[in-house]
């Protein structure tokens, strides 16, 4: 991705993060520049805002992630751990998520800026990230959505299904969402059944062979 996107509608800014390595602030009633964020070594493939303490964070190509006084422009923390392009970032609470093409997630405390857990068992890159319930959400480039309890890191659940890597993915009570390379959505019951819902492509010959993968246990889930 060359360029992502935040919004603070209190402050009336956007940011933005480019495949020039930078991020910029703008104005969102004048579209002027406001601030330019200058360190990082390799495009930006992410970035998140906290709101409540308007500190931006970067990520990207470098696997680094870079935390920085919004209004000021100023440059706060570097977060080391990653070993690989970081591609998703999210903010919950006190916490940072990340996922990198080093096959985990990180979870960080944002006022320390200190690595608290890492979540493997990854094939692929780590694309997309959420966290609903206490329990954190991966799609991977290994074709699989991963759910993770947040504070101990283990894995509790595999979702298997798609055909090509999962790119994004989004979370309600009860339901995890996936989007994939492979051109549809899968919508699955989070609660502990199966793949209710599959949208964009007729599953119709697949579904035959998915009963070659492996075998059903209760930590995994499948499309039928």
């Amino acid at each position: 991705m060359d360029e992502d996107a935040g919004l603070d509608l209190g402050a009336g800014i956007l940011v933005t993060g480019s495949a020039d390595c930078t991020a910029r602030s703008w104005s969102v009633d004048s579209g002027l520049c406001l601030k330019i964020f200058r360190g990082h070594t390799a495009p930006l493939n992410c970035l998140a805002l906290d709101h409540g303490k308007q500190v931006l964070y970067t990520a990207g190509g470098d696997g680094l992630i870079k935390s920085w006084n919004l209004m000021s422009g100023e440059a706060l923390k570097v977060l080391r751990g990653h070993e690989g392009p970081i591609f998703c970032l999210m903010i919950h609470k006190r916490m940072l998520y990340s996922g990198s093409s080093d096959k985990s997630a990180r979870s960080w405390v944002l006022e320390f800026g200190e690595c608290t857990r890492i979540y493997t068992g990854h094939r692929h890159t780590v694309s997309s990230i959420r966290l609903s319930d206490g329990m954190l959400y991966t799609g991977c480039g290994d074709t699989m959505a991963r759910m993770f309890e947040a504070k101990s890191g283990t894995l509790k659940r595999i979702f298997k299904g798609h055909e090509n890597a999962i790119v994004c993915v989004e979370v309600v009570p009860g339901k995890l969402f996936t989007g994939s390379y492979d051109g549809s959505i899968r919508v699955w019951n989070t609660t502990g059944v199966k793949d209710e819902t599959v949208f964009g492509t007729d599953f119709s010959e697949k579904d035959q062979r998915n009963e070659d993968l492996e075998e059903d246990s209760e930590d995994v889930q499948k499309a039928v």
